[in-house]
């Protein structure tokens, strides 16, 4: 029987603009990377993977450093390649089916969370849920999904 446990990952593509919001913010991302136990060559391939909670603490960091409340807009708003959903969301025949072919298809991208589509009386909301224990940044996180939605879309 194996000891192994599954630990949360993410796409790299779907958080590659964290770097260069740091140095936005007049930080040095090579240090604030490596007080996470990342690096910039963790960020060079779109396909790669990520722990989660190596997100979540870099998060962190960049919000104590910088004082910016809003870091998870900032990351999300520039975020243009969301991979295999992206592509479905931006080649979909109606808003409506390239939302919910976003949020059926996320969790090949993102292993911490789960987004939902509620649609109402003609008004849609796109949600993100972390779905991960021990996440301390809920805020960002999920400010920074959403608004890699909104960006993809438009």
């Amino acid at each position: 029987m194996s000891n192994q446990t599954n630990v949360a990952t993410v796409r790299v593509g779907n958080v590659w603009t964290l770097p260069p919001v740091i140095e936005k913010l007049g930080l040095d991302a090579r240090s604030l990377l490596g007080e996470v136990h990342l690096s910039r060559t963790d960020f060079e391939d779109p396909e790669g993977r990520i722990p989660y909670s190596a997100v979540d603490r870099l998060f962190a960091r960049i919000v104590e450093k910088s004082g910016c409340q809003h870091v998870g807009l900032l990351s999300g708003m520039m975020l243009s390649d969301l991979g295999l959903p992206g592509f479905l969301l931006m080649n979909a025949p109606t808003v409506r089916a390239g939302l919910r072919d976003l949020v059926s298809s996320l969790q090949h991208n993102d292993g911490g969370g789960v987004a939902t589509l509620n649609e109402q009386q003609g008004v849609a909301m796109l949600s993100y849920t972390v779905a991960t224990s021990g996440i301390t940044s809920v805020d960002q996180i999920c400010d920074h999904s959403v608004a890699a939605g909104r960006a993809t879309a438009c």
